[in-house]
């Protein structure tokens, strides 16, 4: 069994040591001459008692590594001499160890250097297997890195040029590699939307596609939806009411243009208006995934389930954002009932207004449900009339009350909000 562990470990070693930085270097080979699972499970709980006190007042949603299985918390900046100096912290001994085991390898490094560091070969020579820690586990410290390491693109200022197009009286300049592609968006290729109008009306196919696809796929299809009606672009609730309004005006075949959880709504949609006629096509045979609805199917969802569950009077408000499978566990387990972003807070409020004593498990998407934690909380010092202006049936008195039993899952990672909303 030793001499397993200590092949497994040198096996790991995937960083070379003439490539690798000292510091890193340094860390590789205390894991190295771990010979036992439970040496590198002490090691990493180690790394973190050697992490200096994090300050309260820095423990903001901007410092928040989401993804992780606990709370945790990371900060970069430049010394004087323009090397990354990074803190870190977190609720859990066992994050906060994973979190000084990167601190201690790439603190210190010029941002090159940090840069230069083969992340996923990194991980990978540490030998943290389930054995040491769990697969969320791992996954958090994989979403640490991957935070320090675009912290440390911001702090060199080579974050891509935000997207912007600007409009002269006669031209039209994208800013940006996103707005090049938006500026396709304005000025799509005619012959490709002559060709889809004739081809969608001779075969009499809606189709429905979500705002999170390209823009240049999104230009084609407003073009197109000037000469043929049954076009539509959404978020994932309304495609399927789009969807049943072009069957009803005689469209055979719907196309959806999204992930699989937004054509299996489609599907559910036409079929509850009795339109089981209507074929509904996706857009490939693989599986089209989406972040967010796997984080709904992970072991801590269940258990985030289960704990709903044992706790009286207990509701289940899930994003629309998952699949019918994981809405139908749900609800077997707890009393579920989906929202989307538009009526997500009325949904909750309501819930609280209608039964005395509930317990609100909000769930998966840590982003939302971490702003609706903050937005519970400003309304609870607002005036009565201001937050009955959002549901009669609240008081800032009724508010307060309701914030020890509002929950919202803490590690469902949609990909759109952790880009463009969590940094």
């Amino acid at each position: 069994m030793q001499s397993t562990a200590v092949r497994a470990a040198s096996s790991a070693a995937l960083v070379p040591a003439q490539q690798a930085p000292a510091p890193v270097q340094e860390v590789l080979n205390k894991f190295h001459q771990c010979s036992e699972t439970k040496q590198r499970y002490q090691l990493v709980l180690d790394y973190a008692d050697s992490l200096p006190p994090y300050p309260e007042e820095l423990q903001r949603p901007e410092n928040r590594v989401l993804g992780c299985a606990a709370q945790a918390w990371l900060d970069a900046s430049l010394d004087s001499s323009g090397k990354v100096q990074l803190r870190a912290a977190s609720d859990s001994k066992l994050t906060a160890g994973l979190a000084g085991v990167l601190v201690s390898a790439l603190s210190g490094l010029t941002p090159e250097q940090l840069l230069a560091v083969d992340g996923t070969a990194f991980l990978q020579s540490l030998g943290l297997g389930p054995g040491v820690v769990a697969p969320s586990r791992a996954s958090g410290a994989a979403n640490m890195l991957a935070s320090i390491q675009r912290r440390t693109r911001m702090l060199m200022t080579q974050l891509p040029r935000f997207p912007s197009l600007l409009i002269t009286s006669n031209c039209l300049q994208p800013q940006g590699t996103f707005a090049e592609a938006q500026a396709q968006y304005l000025q799509p290729d005619a012959q490709q939307v002559a060709q889809l109008v004739e081809l969608l009306r001779s075969k009499r196919i809606g189709v429905v596609a979500h705002f999170y696809m390209d823009p240049q796929v999104q230009g084609v299809l407003s073009a197109a939806a000037e000469q043929w009606p049954h076009i539509h672009i959404s978020d994932s609730l309304v495609m399927a009411d789009a969807a049943v309004k072009m069957a009803q005006a005689g469209c055979s075949t719907i196309a959806v243009l999204g992930v699989d959880f937004m054509s299996e709504n489609v599907r559910a949609v036409l079929d509850e208006a009795g339109l089981s006629e209507v074929r509904v096509y996706r857009m490939a045979t693989d599986d089209i995934g989406c972040s967010l609805a796997e984080a709904a199917e992970s072991e801590d969802y269940t258990n985030y389930l289960h704990e709903a569950a044992q706790t009286p009077s207990s509701l289940h408000v899930v994003y629309i954002n998952t699949s019918l499978r994981t809405k139908a566990v749900a609800n077997s387990l707890v009393p579920t009932i989906t929202c989307t972003s538009s009526n997500v807070v009325q949904t909750v409020l309501q819930g609280f207004a209608q039964v005395p004593g509930l317990t609100v498990w909000y769930g998966p998407d840590t982003y939302m449900g971490r702003n609706l934690a903050q937005l519970f909380q400003q309304l609870a010092s607002m005036p009565d009339e201001v937050i009955q202006e959002l549901h009669p049936a609240h008081t800032a008195a009724s508010v307060r009350q309701l914030l020890p039993r509002f929950k919202h899952f803490a590690n469902g990672t949609c990909i759109v909000h952790h880009i463009f909303g969590g940094e």
